[in-house]
């Protein structure tokens, strides 16, 4: 089971599909497709994933207790605007705390963000991650966009998807308004850049074909 390659927005509901089996719930596909108004700010955010980057095959510990109290909580990871894949089920207490885990499957792309996500039976969406930012085995990221001027003036990346990235080590030839494709070693945290920072390993030209803008909300 793959997630949906870049430049392809289906619908959230054409995209859940359940990790074991590849069984398509086709009953729930109405129920979710009227989900016409969700955003990341529309939803619980989960509070711990642990790592938030690695490779393919990364085995990933999520654990969250704002959850109001479900029958059952489906686990899955994806991209918003592209879709969800439902990879394991969460173990919920009493109290509304979740515990899961998955691993990261080898169709995870390299060259965008990707975000855990939390569904209830009806697989309508509960909660939200912040990204989690797969790698190659060399422990690098790609992303393609336009160098900007942060908030706090830092050089950094806006990529196609709308994620903001500051710029380490970049050559002085990225000046604001270059479009290029950076691959570099992600970290959190920093003063500059709202999802991290890019230490710059390779700066390229961007690829001939690229979404017309960031993908629409979820």
């Amino acid at each position: 089971m793959s997630l949906p390659r870049r430049g392809t927005v289906p619908t959230l509901a054409a995209v859940l599909l359940m990790g074991t089996g590849g069984v398509f719930h086709a009953d729930a596909q109405e129920r979710v497709g009227q989900e016409t108004s969700l955003t990341p700010s529309s939803l619980r955010h989960i509070q711990e994933v642990e790592p938030r980057s690695g490779p393919p095959g990364t085995e990933v510990r999520i654990y969250s207790e704002n959850i109001p109290p479900q029958g059952k909580v489906l686990v899955g990871i994806g991209a918003i605007g592209v879709g969800f894949e439902v990879l394991s089920e969460g173990t919920q207490g009493r109290w509304g705390d979740v515990t899961a885990a998955l691993a990261i499957p080898e169709s995870a792309p390299w060259d965008r963000s990707i975000r855990v996500i939390f569904l209830n039976g009806l697989f309508s969406p509960i909660a939200l991650s912040d990204p989690f930012h797969v790698t190659d085995q060399d422990g690098l990221v790609r992303r393609v966009g336009s160098v900007v001027r942060d908030g706090a003036g830092c050089v950094a990346l806006e990529d196609d998807h709308g994620d903001i990235y500051a710029l380490d080590g970049s050559p002085d030839a990225l000046a604001p308004g270059s479009e290029v494709a950076v691959e570099g070693r992600w970290t959190s945290g920093g003063d500059c850049g709202a999802d991290g920072t890019l230490e710059v390993v390779r700066v390229m030209d961007p690829p001939a074909e690229r979404p017309d803008s960031p993908p629409p909300p979820l």
